[in-house]
């Protein structure tokens, strides 16, 4: 169990002291069979690869290929045009119809104005 568990079960009281401790002095010791973990032997590594990383140059990306140049048009001197024109706009090419054109009815009385005749007098 994680030392912070042990230590919030204790102070919750989910956790009694002479348990534990019961607990721990039954465990049998395993020193000889644990692995040291040099980490800070780990750490210096790490920072020697990364160090060593940033000081060689990134190769150079190479420049993406250019398009051949455009065909010179021999009667004007000049590259043809490569787009279609645009079409004109159907909304510029024809006036607006009276079909087209609404009108908005008036309102009538607001509920609760001056106006409305079921407004309760005051």
């Amino acid at each position: 169990m994680d030392v912070r568990t042990i230590q919030r079960y204790l102070k919750k009281g989910r956790l009694d002291r002479a348990a534990l401790d019961k607990h721990l002095e039954s465990l049998p010791d395993l020193t000889d069979e644990a692995t040291f973990v040099d980490y800070e032997a780990q750490f210096a590594e790490e920072q020697r690869k990364d160090a060593e990383a940033q000081a060689e140059p990134l190769p150079p990306v190479p420049e993406p290929p250019r398009p051949p140049p455009a065909p010179i048009h021999p009667a004007h001197g000049f590259p043809p045009a490569t787009a279609a024109p645009l079409p004109a706009s159907p909304l510029s090419a024809t006036p607006p119809s009276v079909a087209h054109q609404t009108s908005i009815p008036p309102l009538g009385p607001l509920p609760g104005g001056p106006d409305d005749p079921d407004r309760q007098g005051s």
